[in-house]
């Protein structure tokens, strides 16, 4: 998560990381099926070469079930309009979220500690009615970008 444009009465986030990772990923999971497959070619059926065409038909989809994971989010929180818009990017399709700006009190870090014990952490927004709305769906390590990410946000929520 990255602050990307920062003015008095604006301030936009983009959550780039993750969606680059698995659209690269499985990009390169289908760019292998797809050669695995036009190698096999027309001399499946003459040579019996059913596990090559498996094998590509598996890794095309695997690549294409991995880049439709991956999401592009875009925060724009505006005070001049009273708004906090959500854009989601994803392979398929493109959202977007409307939120009244009044309705957010403030950001928290929130954590989640595995069975082993290790901490992974997010930020969420937090609402005066309703559930908390998490600006990445994943929880990631390293506490402290996110502890100074909630707190920027602290800040530009209460000046308005």
């Amino acid at each position: 998560m990255k602050i990307i444009e920062q003015t008095a009465t604006r301030l936009v986030l983009r959550d780039l990381a993750l969606a680059v990772v698995l659209w690269s990923i499985g990009g390169l999971f289908a760019l292998i099926g797809v050669w695995t497959l036009l190698s096999v070619g027309s001399t499946v059926t003459q040579n019996g070469r059913t596990s090559e065409l498996l094998v590509g038909s598996v890794f095309c989809l695997a690549g294409l079930l991995e880049m439709s994971i991956g999401r592009l989010n875009t925060w724009i929180f505006d005070r001049s309009l009273g708004k906090l818009t959500l854009n989601t990017v994803s392979l398929w399709k493109v959202q977007t979220r409307i939120y009244p700006l009044d309705q957010f009190v403030g950001t928290r870090v929130e954590e989640s500690e595995s069975t082993d014990g290790d901490s992974t952490y997010r930020v969420v927004l937090t609402r005066l009615l309703e559930e908390c709305v998490p600006l990445s769906y994943i929880y990631t390590t390293g506490i402290e970008p996110k502890r100074q990410l909630a707190e920027q946000l602290n800040r530009f929520l209460a000046a308005r």
